[in-house]
């Protein structure tokens, strides 16, 4: 699939990029809303761990002890971290949607005149003599 996905990187370029990270965006804000609003219950899912402990796991041992500690006493800023991790979970999800959505968003750009710099144009062939 990587392959797959480089190509298609490749082939639409910024369409592409932009279906990319529209489709992060789109799950992390997911995740941030459904942790947030308690649809997903972050504790039962590391086994009963609070979330600020993960926090701490995973950053002390490379970041800064200031860094850690105010990302483990904001609540905003501990949802916005297990949010990224769960969205690094659904990465290859992402590379397939990301697969399937580009050649459409393109397509639905080049119906409005806003053509992929990637692919050329096709121009209608005049026959006949004018």
């Amino acid at each position: 699939m990587r392959a797959r996905f480089r190509g298609v990187m490749k082939k639409y370029g910024y369409t592409a990029f932009g279906t990319y990270a529209t489709v992060y965006v789109a799950t992390w804000q997911v995740f941030c809303w459904g942790i947030h609003l308690q649809y997903i219950d972050v504790a039962s899912i590391i086994g009963g761990v609070e979330p600020s402990a993960v926090v701490v796991t995973m950053l002390g041992p490379i970041m800064p002890e200031v860094v850690v500690s105010t990302i483990e006493r904001t609540p905003v800023l501990t949802t916005m971290f297990v949010a990224w991790l769960g969205c690094k979970l659904f990465e290859p999800g992402r590379w397939a949607a990301t697969i399937v959505l580009t050649p459409k968003v393109s397509q639905w750009w080049r119906a409005r005149n806003y053509a992929s710099p990637y692919l050329p144009i096709k121009k209608k062939k005049v026959t006949g003599s004018v």
